[in-house]
């Protein structure tokens, strides 16, 4: 994917992940090797406490001009500058430095490593492994 080498900003990027995915299946590519950062996930780690973490939240929040309603441009400009005002929070030199600063674990992943910790058989799978475990089921009938 022609992005020279850049990291892919969006938030909520699992949605935008999700589309490019399916995207490449429906014209047979291959899916590209992506960079990517959340700005949904770096509004949690460098905010805490906010109400919400949603993009015209975030922007209000940090008085950046909101996006029109889901307009793709005006989204992607927000989210952008919600990244570069949580690099500059967090003083960080880029988006690997930021994401790897304050590594926050999800209120479930503490959960399964105390199930763990008692002794309960509990396998921890990442996002795309268990997406792919998905992929073997039917969806129901409509």
């Amino acid at each position: 994917m022609a992005l020279n080498n850049r990291p892919l900003v969006a938030h909520n990027a699992a949605f935008d992940l999700g589309v490019i995915r399916d995207a490449c299946e429906l014209c047979e590519l291959d899916w590209p090797q992506l960079e990517y950062a959340c700005t949904l996930v770096v509004g949690r780690r460098v905010w805490p406490g906010l109400t919400t973490y949603s993009l015209p939240f975030l922007a209000a929040h940090l008085g950046i001009e909101p996006a029109a309603d889901h307009e793709p441009a005006a989204d992607a400009a927000c989210a952008a500058e919600v990244a570069c005002r949580a690099l500059q929070t967090r003083e960080a030199a880029g988006l690997l430095e930021l994401l790897a600063q304050g590594e926050s674990k999800s209120a479930k992943l503490r959960r399964a490593e105390e199930l763990r910790a008692e002794g309960r058989e509990i396998e921890i799978i990442g996002e795309r492994e268990f997406a792919r475990m998905l992929e073997g089921f039917a969806a129901p009938a409509a």
